[in-house]
């Protein structure tokens, strides 16, 4: 049995351990060049290791709330399985709120899908503080971006 988990181990785990890149950031910046513009904004990117847990995840929602009280609302639509709240995310300009087009974006459907969790946590911070993306909150608005 021994000599079965040590051939396992040889043939099966090392390889993939062996196998992960040493160097994600050259992968990562291959592909996506302009990396270098992601903030350290999510409560896991401020980390040095692990993704945000539950409290952490409501303290940002909150206080994206107590900064931008005029676009975000928060509720909750229901408890996970574990008994936890889960939260929905509004983001909107009331002032203009029948006239836009409504998107849905979800994240962390799965307890083991963290990276969707950040990437809406980052999304909600960047379009509530990113100056370049209030055209989106406007009635008549039209992007004067320039790709760069």
């Amino acid at each position: 049995m021994k000599k079965i988990v040590n051939i396992f181990l040889y043939f099966f785990l090392i390889p993939l351990v062996l196998g992960q890149n040493p160097e994600p950031k050259k992968i990562t910046s291959l592909y996506f060049p302009d990396d270098e513009t992601i903030e350290n904004v999510t409560p896991a990117l401020k980390k040095k290791k692990g993704f945000t847990n539950y409290e952490e995840l409501l303290t940002f929602l909150k206080t994206q709330k107590e900064n931008h009280p005029e676009l975000i609302s928060i509720d909750f639509i229901g408890k996970s399985q574990k008994g936890f709240d889960i939260p929905i995310v509004y983001i909107k300009n009331n002032q203009f709120s029948n006239e836009k087009i409504k998107v849905w974006l979800q994240g962390g459907l799965h307890d083991n899908e963290m990276g969707s969790t950040e990437s809406m946590l980052y999304l909600i911070y960047k379009l509530l503080n990113d100056k370049s993306l209030s055209y989106l909150f406007e009635k008549n608005s039209t992007c004067n971006c320039t790709n760069g």
